[in-house]
């Protein structure tokens, strides 16, 4: 874990960044967010707009879930998913 402060628009905010290489690791992450908003599953279900048994399965790591829900999720419980590349060779800027 990581701890940096973010500067953008609305101001200023501590994060806490995680390296996310495995699937149970990130799993284990929004099943800590959930909690540490006071959110059971079905009340975090409904405030992302899945299924409850896809927020199950998503906390349980089954390794076919939908990556669009997921980063549905990861966005509404108020996280954000950044991508890092280890070397230069992906131009950005082309598309």
């Amino acid at each position: 874990m990581k701890h940096s402060l973010v500067f953008s628009r609305s101001g200023i905010y501590a994060a806490y960044m995680y390296d996310i290489d495995t699937l149970p690791t990130l799993s284990q992450l929004i099943k800590r967010r959930r909690k540490a908003l006071g959110l059971k599953q079905a009340d975090a279900a409904l405030l992302c707009g899945v299924g409850t048994r896809f927020f199950s399965d998503l906390e349980n790591s089954k390794p076919t879930l939908e990556i669009d829900k997921v980063l549905r999720v990861v966005t509404l419980l108020g996280m954000d998913l950044h991508l890092s590349v280890r070397d230069d060779r992906m131009d950005m800027e082309a598309q």
